[in-house]
């Protein structure tokens, strides 16, 4: 009896085992189509040994890293410069912008002027330049009667 209700034991544990049964043959079934995955995963692990050059190349570069961080705020500080120097453009520009406005309006106009009277002034000068000779040789010629005159005075003074 005792062997019968061990029998009984087993025989009701028959659905369950034909159930866990089943899922193995399911996963069993599956096997093939897993080996074109198995074969892709051995194939990425044979490569591995041929990727620890590149890893130990980026792990060269990220060594680097920390002694770049002064390359790097050298960097930031001449970007701060040419801001600064940006400004200073812009101030130059609007400088350079006021200077040839004062040339356009004033010096422009200043030379304008100078050259529109220049050939007139020099007209009158060519003209008067007769006219001072001759006063010249009028004043030479009075000098010397004047001379000739205090003369003439003194002897009979």
């Amino acid at each position: 009896e005792s062997e019968i209700q061990g029998l009984k034991e087993h025989v009701e544990k028959l659905p369950s085992m034909e159930r866990e049964i089943q899922g193995l043959k399911e996963h069993v079934e599956k096997l093939p189509s897993m080996e074109s995955e198995i074969q892709g995963l051995k194939e990425h692990v044979e490569k591995l040994p041929s990727m620890e050059s590149e890893i130990q190349g980026l792990k060269e570069h990220v060594e680097k890293l920390p002694s770049m961080e002064s390359e790097i705020q050298g960097l930031k500080e001449h970007v701060e410069k040419l801001s600064s120097m940006e400004n200073e453009i812009h101030t130059l520009n609007q400088q350079l912008s006021g200077l040839k406005l004062h040339i356009e309006n004033v010096t422009d106009k200043n030379i304008q002027l100078l050259a529109e009277n220049y050939v007139p002034a020099a007209r009158r000068y060519e003209e008067a330049v007769p006219k001072i000779e001759m006063m010249e040789a009028d004043i030479d010629i009075m000098k010397k009667v004047i001379i000739e005159h205090s003369k003439k005075l003194k002897a009979l003074a």
